[in-house]
């Protein structure tokens, strides 16, 4: 009998613990999808690296301003509680600054080259490792219904 009690308790901490982390785990998500209108810019930034020669660079040269920007809002992201969520919210911090290392001065020659291997970078951080696992964790508490974690070229 008392092996069952505690066996009920354990069971109810275990089941408050799956709903909390599934709180943390859609507000993260709704948070980092607030910042996805930095990604249609990379995208359309990429797009315009594929087809622009060095000379006419236009506004792709305010990639750095925008990585910057993208940081200090993503900065402003509380660090997780749960073990995966704040593993991947770290990746996530990491990859931006490793993108902005491969920038170059928008007057170096390799500017165009390298500003798409940084964006292409960043992108396959958030693409392939990033968001799927948000959408691993949604799906785990069935709320993987509720936000829309996907890159703009995905759609």
């Amino acid at each position: 009998m008392r092996t069952v009690g505690i066996l009920m308790v354990a069971l109810f901490i275990g089941l408050i613990a799956c709903a909390k982390t599934g709180e943390e785990t859609l507000n993260y998500a709704q948070q980092i999808a607030e910042l996805q209108h930095y990604n249609e810019t990379l995208e359309k930034y990429l797009q315009s690296l594929e087809t622009t020669d060095p000379e006419g660079k236009g506004e792709i040269t305010q990639i750095a301003q925008l990585l910057e920007n993208y940081k200090a809002d993503l900065a402003k992201i509380p660090n997780p509680v749960d073990s995966k969520l704040k593993a991947m919210h770290g990746r996530y911090k990491r990859s931006i600054p490793a993108s902005q290392k491969r920038l170059l001065p928008p007057d170096d020659p390799a500017f165009v080259i390298q500003a798409r291997r940084a964006i292409m970078g960043l992108k396959e951080d958030i693409k392939d490792s990033i968001y799927p696992l948000v959408r691993a964790l949604l799906d785990q508490h069935n709320l993987g219904d509720r936000v829309s974690l996907k890159w703009p070229s995905e759609e």
